[in-house]
């Protein structure tokens, strides 16, 4: 029995469009509500796996969930409910065109420019002599654009602001957002022995006007967690080999990477698995 969910085809009262994204299926109701279901769907490098990965979405979900929950009181969100472990409803909101990311460690894509002789990061100057995975003084927020086709890239405040994409009143609220939740983002990590290490936000606004995260917490597939003893004991020699594999950050199978997930937030955020959506 195949016990995943990959596709939805829902007509729900009031129902106006219906969207299916790499992971998620999103379901407007009226103008101003939304529906949106965390498949078991898998998605690397843009292309959808044609297998999917049992509990993966109600694991994704419940994580969602958990964390806007335990950031409301620094950014409003746009969840009203979670009616099923892989169902969240909530408020429609008008998405900023730029992803807040933001890094704590040079690492990733960061490192790659750097290491090929780049000193600017989305027009952040950094200095000589720095070595992969090292801690940056401060976070430093490096945004991409939000593209609705093909890769997001990174572009810088200025270029935001200059080409109105977002206003610089908004994106100054935004810089704000976005470093006290990658603060609460990092306690939360530390107390379980971990590091945040990077992750993004995404910012949208309501037909109030209110600001609200729209997307974004410290455990999925644009978050990378670190084992803090395990980074401390590997920070000297800066050996990314050996720390890929103190940490397990690929680990063989996409299974194990679910379980993992699973594992990380046992005390309560991803709990009531069932074999499928009702």
């Amino acid at each position: 029995m195949n016990a995943t969910l990959t596709k939805t085809d829902y007509q729900f009262s009031g129902q106006t469009h219906v969207y299916h994204g790499k992971v998620r299926d999103v379901y407007s109701i009226g103008d101003e509500l939304l529906v949106m279901i965390a498949t078991d769907r898998i998605s690397a490098f843009d292309v959808i796996l044609p297998q999917g990965i049992p509990y993966k979405g109600q694991v994704l979900n419940q994580i969602a969930a958990q964390f806007l929950d335990a950031t409301a009181d620094i950014v409003p969100n746009w969840k009203l409910a979670t009616p099923d472990p892989m169902v969240t409803a909530g408020i429609r909101c008008q998405p900023f065109k730029v992803e807040m990311v933001i890094r704590g460690y040079l690492t990733g894509s960061a490192w790659r420019e750097y290491k090929s002789g780049a000193r600017m990061l989305c027009g952040i100057p950094l200095p000589d002599g720095m070595r992969e995975n090292e801690k940056f003084p401060q976070a430093l927020i490096t945004p991409t654009t939000k593209a609705d086709e093909g890769h997001d890239e990174n572009i810088s405040k200025t270029e935001i602001i200059a080409q109105g994409l977002v206003s610089r009143e908004d994106y100054e609220q935004l810089e704000k957002y976005t470093l006290a939740l990658f603060q609460r983002g990092t306690e939360i990590a530390a107390s379980k022995g971990l590091i945040l290490v990077d992750t993004k936000y995404e910012f949208g606004k309501n037909v109030k006007e209110v600001f609200g995260i729209t997307s974004g917490k410290i455990s999925k597939g644009s978050v990378v967690n670190m084992n803090f003893a395990a980074w401390r004991s590997t920070n000297m020699s800066m050996d990314s080999s050996k720390l890929a594999d103190e940490l397990k950050i690929r680990p063989p199978t996409v299974a194990e990477g679910i379980a993992q997930f699973s594992k990380l937030f046992e005390g309560g955020y991803a709990q009531n698995l069932k074999s499928t959506l009702e």
